[in-house]
């Protein structure tokens, strides 16, 4: 899902570079970046690199068929302009660009897990980890959802509830087994009393909690055991 975008964002990071000239810094663009015409891609927010004149144009110090050179925004880091040589963007902020999607691609994406990224997806590309940094933000969506529904449920009224949300992290082959196995990081969990008394605990207060309990569960149910031997029968 995030290969589509991740594409988008290393191809732009070629296209955007910064230097200085006669003291004066610029930032240089591709106009392949500049010409997107609603089409699908990454979309830059001109504004937060380009300079504008008083008129409200942004300000030029050269152009051509292949690239377009603008004064750059005051606001930008210094250190992108260090040294005698044009500088290639390593990184792009996500307040300078966003994505643009087309209808088609929306509708898909309401469908999976792109629904819920797709407006942090500047902060997910530029991440040090996406894709653990999008399982993060998804999981967030997914359980806030969730316990918005419990709440509201006829079905869940008058009920005790535990609600654990977690990420799925694939561990390493252990010794003597030759498939990895996935293990659960837990995120958040929601709790909720048969009077509809509820709380939601972080990560944070639900790991010292866990650590807290006892480590001997007496209802602890084996579930290879259950998944061998089919549905426990009603007690």
């Amino acid at each position: 899902m995030l290969s589509w975008y991740l594409r988008e964002y290393q191809d732009a990071l070629s296209r955007v570079r910064f230097h200085l000239e006669h003291g004066r810094r610029l930032v240089e663009i591709d106009t392949v970046l500049l010409e997107r015409n609603g089409r699908d891609g990454l979309c830059l927010s001109l504004d937060r690199l380009a300079e504008k004149t008083p008129s409200g144009s942004f300000q030029t110090n050269f152009e051509s068929d292949l690239k377009v050179t603008f004064h750059a925004n005051m606001a930008l880091p210094a250190k992108l302009f260090e040294g005698q040589n044009t500088q290639a963007c390593k990184v792009l902020d996500p307040e300078w660009f966003s994505f643009n999607t087309s209808e088609s691609r929306v509708e898909m994406a309401l469908k999976c897990a792109e629904a819920n990224l797709r407006d942090q997806m500047p902060y997910i590309v530029s991440a040090q980890d996406p894709l653990f940094t999008a399982a993060e933000i998804n999981i967030q969506k997914e359980f806030d959802a969730n316990t918005q529904r419990i709440r509201v449920s006829s079905a869940a009224k008058g009920k005790k509830l535990v609600y654990l949300a977690g990420i799925n992290v694939e561990a390493p082959c252990r010794s003597g087994k030759f498939l990895s196995e996935t293990e659960i990081l837990p995120w958040q969990v929601y709790i909720q009393d048969d009077e509809g008394k509820c709380e939601v605990l972080n990560q944070v207060t639900l790991m010292r909690r866990l650590r807290e309990a006892s480590p001997v569960n007496p209802d602890t149910i084996n579930l290879d055991k259950v998944l061998q031997q089919g549905e426990p029968d009603d007690q």
